[in-house]
């Protein structure tokens, strides 16, 4: 972070959470799940499921009431007493009216998915402090710093709640066409948060070279027009504290004074670049 952020930090004693659409990648929060099947597929796995279910010589066991489920039950109430080809049918026609709002019910769960998730906010952290590409990122072209946060279970700190960023190529994929077909028998209802919060923690696999953790708040009301908010945290959560090699002589003056006074447990680190690797070492000054 630059040395403005820093001071503003260190003297709030505070951490700011963003909304997603703050963040610098336009994918983050904002991707959509990808379905591996076609409407046709989808239509004929409704089709076969329903029709395994009403012949099935056990009674089938629903987990949620769905409509599927509701069909079911009445078409194996009237097994002997339709005949088995109107039966079919009904199941057929059923199948293709739920096929052809395929794409209008993919449409509807991933717009779901960014009116959610852009109402949250967001803490994000590295493990790495001498990543070099970092530092010119983030670390206002090393001219700036790096605060090591500490996860203190005797004062349950949020990071202690912080998950890694996972990396990949290619937008999520939704379950499989068994467990999508499942869950609108209501057989195995699909657990809706839990595949939801996946998102916020998949970047492609570009952003690799940042070692990101993140802590994830769903539903935050406003803190603000500007979409953040700035939570204070305990003084202990600061653990220590690392100069850019190219800082200026005034700015680490004013953060090591500020620091003395209300953080004199924090360590504090000058950096420096290697003269035969390209690397950022670091030496203890207090």
């Amino acid at each position: 972070m630059s040395c403005g952020t820093a001071t503003a930090v260190l003297e709030s004693c505070s951490l700011r959470w963003r909304e997603p659409k703050q963040f610098n990648d336009p994918f983050d929060h904002q991707m959509s799940f990808r379905f591996p099947y076609t409407q046709e597929q989808f239509s004929s796995a409704i089709a076969e499921e329903v029709e395994r279910l009403v012949y099935l010589e056990e009674e089938p066991v629903f987990i949620e009431s769905t409509k599927l489920s509701s069909m079911v039950k009445i078409l194996r109430e009237r097994r002997d007493i339709l005949p088995k080809l109107e039966r079919l049918n009904t199941i057929k026609m059923s199948a293709e009216e739920s096929g052809e709002c395929f794409q209008q019910y993919q449409a509807n769960i991933n717009s779901l998915i960014a009116l959610d998730l852009n109402q949250s906010r967001v803490l994000c952290v590295s493990e790495s402090n001498d990543n070099v590409v970092m530092w010119s990122h983030y670390g206002d072209s090393h001219t700036g710093v790096c605060i090591r946060l500490q996860c203190i279970k005797e004062i349950d700190n949020v990071l202690l709640s912080a998950k890694p960023v996972n990396y990949d190529e290619a937008f999520p994929l939704f379950p499989s066409l068994q467990e999508h077909i499942q869950h609108l028998t209501g057989e195995a209802p699909i657990d809706f948060f839990k595949l939801l919060y996946r998102i916020p923690y998949i970047k492609h696999e570009h952003w690799e070279y940042e070692n990101e953790w993140r802590v994830h708040i769903p539903h935050v009301e406003p803190g603000n027009k500007h979409g953040f908010n700035d939570w204070r945290e305990d003084s202990k959560v600061f653990g220590a504290i690392y100069f850019g090699c190219r800082i200026k002589p005034d700015d680490s003056r004013n953060l090591i004074r500020l620091i003395k006074e209300r953080y004199p447990h924090m360590e504090m680190y000058n950096s420096r670049a290697c003269d035969d690797a390209f690397k950022i070492e670091f030496n203890r000054i207090i």
